[in-house]
C-alpha cells in the first residue's frame, strides 16, 4: 500500500498509485465510471492525417509547424513557341500554431480526514487521477464541437431542395430528405462537388436512429437498399455532448478527412520525477489516443493539518489543415435539418 512517507508521496509511492489507477480502469466497474465520452474528438483524432505537424525543437516552445506545397499560381496558356518552358515557380509554405487549449483539473487529500474514511490513501488518490483525467478528456471534446461549428465552410455546391442558410453558412436541409434516406446520396454529391476526397459525418442522434433501423432491415427484402445508403456513407457519433452543444438546431457536420489537426503536448516523463518539492510525471489519457497529461504533485502542512495537492495539466490545439487556394474550403460543411425551405 502507497503511504505519505514523513508526509509525503515518494516518487515509489506514486508510481504504485498509478498502478493501482490503472488496476482500476480494467476492474468490472472501472471502464464504466471513468469512461470519457469523447466520440467527436475521437472521430477527429481518427480521420487525422499522420506528419501534418512538425513539433519545433524546444520542449519549451508550445508552438507547431505546418509546411505544404504552394501551387495556388499554376495555370493553363496558349502555346507560343517550343523555346518557352516551365511557368509559375513552386514553393514550400508553413505556418506556425500556438498551442490555444490550456486546462487544468485537480484535487486534494486531507490525512486527517481519511481516518474515518473506508477508502485507503491509494484508493483515493487513485480515483482522484481517473476522475481527474475524465473530466480533461470531456473537456477538450467539448472544445472540438466548437471547432468545428466555428470553421464552417461555405459550400460551392447545393443539391436539389437544398439552400445556404441566411446569414450563414450552414446548408439547410429539409426534414423530407431525412425521412426518406435521400439526404445521404445527396451528402455524398455535396462532398464529391466540394473536392472532399474522403468525407464523413460527425452528429449527435441525427441520422443515428435511422441507420440503426435501416441495419435492423436489412435482412428484409424491401430493407436491404436503405441499409445499403447508410454503409456508403462513413459516420460519427457523439450521442452525449454534441446535441446539447449544438441547441436548439439540429445539426451534423460533413468533414473531409485530414482537413482538421489535434495536438497535444507532455512535458515530464512516465515516472514521477521529484522537482525541489515537488513530483511531476506524465499519464496517457485512457480515452483518447496520443493524448497525455502532465501531473504535479505536493504537499503542504497547515493548522496542524498536511494536504496533498495534485494537479493535471493538458496543453492542445485544434487547427485547420491550411484549406490551399481558397480560403472558404476549410474541409468543414455545416448541415441543419429544418422544417422546409
Amino acid at each position: 500500500m502507497a503511504v505519505p512517507a514523513a508526509g509525503t508521496f515518494t516518487a515509489s509511492a506514486l508510481q504504485s498509485i498509478l498502478a493501482k489507477a490503472d488496476e482500476m480502469w480494467v476492474g468490472h466497474m472501472g471502464t464504466r465510471d471513468y469512461m470519457a465520452h469523447t466520440e467527436t474528438l475521437n472521430a477527429l483524432l481518427a480521420n487525422q492525417r499522420p506528419g501534418m505537424f512538425r513539433e519545433l525543437e524546444s520542449e519549451k516552445d508550445n508552438t507547431v509547424k505546418l509546411v505544404w506545397i504552394n501551387d495556388c499560381n499554376e495555370d493553363t496558356a496558349a502555346c507560343s513557341n517550343d523555346c518557352t518552358i516551365g511557368g509559375a515557380e513552386l514553393s514550400s509554405d508553413s505556418k506556425e500554431y500556438t498551442l490555444n487549449l490550456c486546462r487544468t483539473a485537480g484535487f486534494n487529500v486531507d490525512e486527517k480526514a481519511l481516518r474515518s474514511n473506508v477508502f485507503t490513501m491509494e484508493e483515493l488518490v487513485a480515483r482522484g487521477i481517473l476522475n481527474a483525467q475524465k473530466k480533461m478528456d470531456e473537456w477538450l471534446n467539448a472544445q472540438s464541437i466548437a471547432f468545428l461549428a466555428s470553421n464552417k465552410g461555405t459550400s460551392t455546391f447545393f443539391a436539389k431542395d437544398w439552400a445556404q442558410e441566411s446569414g450563414d453558412t450552414n446548408i439547410e436541409v429539409p426534414s423530407s430528405d431525412f425521412d426518406n434516406v435521400r439526404v445521404i446520396p445527396k451528402l455524398l454529391l455535396t462532398a464529391m462537388r466540394n473536392n472532399f476526397d474522403m468525407p464523413y459525418t460527425i452528429s449527435g442522434e441525427l441520422l443515428w436512429l435511422d441507420a440503426w433501423e435501416a441495419a435492423m432491415n436489412a435482412a428484409n427484402a424491401d430493407g436491404k437498399g436503405d441499409a445499403a445508403k447508410y454503409q456508403q456513407l462513413k459516420r460519427y457519433h457523439d450521442l452525449w455532448a454534441f446535441d446539447a452543444a449544438n441547441t436548439p438546431d439540429e445539426m451534423l457536420y460533413l468533414v473531409n478527412a485530414g482537413a482538421t489537426a489535434f495536438v497535444s503536448k507532455a512535458y515530464y516523463m512516465d515516472t514521477p520525477t521529484e522537482y525541489m518539492t515537488q513530483r511531476r510525471w506524465s499519464r496517457p489519457s485512457f480515452n483518447l489516443p496520443n493524448v497525455r497529461y502532465d501531473w504535479v504533485y505536493t504537499n503542504e502542512c497547515s493548522s496542524n493539518e498536511i494536504t496533498h495537492k495534485f494537479s493535471c495539466y493538458v496543453k492542445a490545439g485544434l487547427f485547420l489543415n491550411p484549406a490551399g487556394c481558397t480560403e472558404t474550403k476549410t474541409g468543414i460543411l455545416g448541415v441543419k435539418k429544418i422544417e422546409s425551405i
